[in-house]
């Protein structure tokens, strides 16, 4: 089968996909993964063939004005208006590209972010649809909250069947409203295609063959009012990397005395560069321990910051991770995933609604105390979540 699949965001968006791709290569399948120009020579060095959705080279949180949102990390609000409205800003240029890249696929597969994308070109051309999440957005249920619920991130507990519900349904409405009109412009304008109806969001089961879970039932057991549509496969994690070795300075930093912790903010990374690494330098100092921190490749050049504190500006996952004691991230579902599977206690800082609600999950399975907003984070508050995890047997 020939297959497409069209997937936007960061790189913890966009390396699951990667993983999705490779398993269904050697299954014998034809890919193409389209996503954004920055990840080319990430998706080339798996050997799977690549097509550019944009022409932006840098990263989505790098790329210009990147650094404006990260700074709104003070404000969630502002921070998911100003990232809706790069997605729907870019949404004609994306249908545009997906059209020339799709017209050959017998499926094509759309990640949610861009899951409006896909829909269209799959329904110009007559072609089998399938979605794909990281996390369970917009998909209602009564057991749990709708994760991308900004108003409630910082309340990881379930509150209530009646708000669950109510948490998705407004959220639905919120991205009828904010994505539907800007895509059935397009739609019109590109393709000729009559317009979504504004209950698009709410019925999303409905406007695909199949919605695939990219996560674990083992973390979020799948709710028993969930459509038969909805499937959960677990996590989508790369393999190690034939030939990838890492550079000689972290191989001597990591025999040169105690195992390090990894402290790693993935594609938020870029938020107050300057005050992390202090703030983690002291942090280190508080509890006695060694660290590899993940910093802006644009800011820091050199990767031995001191005897305590490494730098590194790329990691591989699966093979660093079963290094370290402990891990601190900002609570990707693809870091979660990697982390988890490394065996390895977990902190995470979350900025975003999705953050959070991984965060959430991680201390609700005993491994990782509940998730601390990356802007109330101080030194202090880091030294005593890794003292818990380093020391005790239980995280909750």
């Amino acid at each position: 089968m020939n297959i497409a699949i069209v997937a936007i965001g960061s790189r913890g968006d966009i390396v699951p996909h990667i993983a999705l791709s490779q398993s269904l290569m050697k299954a014998g399948h034809d890919v193409r993964l389209i996503t954004h120009l920055a990840f080319e020579t990430l998706v080339q060095r798996y050997d799977i063939p690549f097509f550019a959705l944009d022409d932006e080279p840098r990263e989505f949180f790098q790329a210009e004005g990147g650094d404006h949102m990260l700074d709104m990390g003070t404000d969630p609000a502002r921070f998911m208006e100003l990232l809706i409205m790069r997605i729907v800003e870019a949404t004609p240029l994306y249908m545009q590209r997906a059209e020339e890249a799709c017209q050959e696929a017998d499926l094509i597969i759309a990640a949610f972010p861009c899951f409006l994308v896909g829909h269209a070109v799959a329904e110009r051309y007559h072609k089998r649809l399938v979605m794909t999440i990281l996390q369970p957005m917009l998909l209602s249920t009564t057991a749990f909250p709708e994760p991308a619920d900004i108003r409630h991130s910082p309340y990881p507990r379930l509150l209530g069947k009646k708000f669950n519900q109510r948490s998705h349904s407004k959220t639905q409405q919120g991205f009828n409203q904010l994505f539907l009109p800007s895509a059935n412009a397009a739609r019109r304008s590109l393709f000729n295609l009559p317009p979504l109806p504004d209950s698009f969001y709410t019925n999303l089961p409905d406007a695909s063959e199949l919605i695939l879970g990219g996560f674990s039932s083992h973390l979020l057991p799948r709710p028993a009012d969930w459509s038969e549509k909805i499937r959960l496969t677990g996590f989508w994690t790369l393999g190690h990397q034939e030939g990838w070795q890492p550079e000689s300075e972290l191989v001597d930093f990591l025999s040169a005395g105690s195992t390090p912790i990894y402290i790693g903010f993935g594609s938020m990374r870029s938020y107050q560069r300057v005050e992390t690494v202090a703030l983690v330098e002291e942090a280190l100092k508080q509890v006695g321990q060694r660290g590899i921190l993940l910093v802006d490749p644009d800011v820091y050049h050199t990767q031995r910051r001191s005897d305590t504190l490494y730098f590194t500006t790329e990691t591989a996952h699966d093979c660093l991770f079963p290094r370290v004691q402990a891990i601190v991230h900002h609570g990707g579902a693809g870091t979660t995933s990697a982390g988890l599977q490394a065996g390895q206690p977990t902190v995470i800082i979350p900025s975003i609604a999705k953050q959070f609600f991984w965060g959430s999950l991680v201390a609700r399975a005993g491994v990782g105390p509940y998730p601390i907003d990356r802007t109330q984070l101080t030194a202090q508050k880091l030294a005593r979540r890794l003292e818990m995890v380093l020391h005790t047997t239980t995280t909750k």
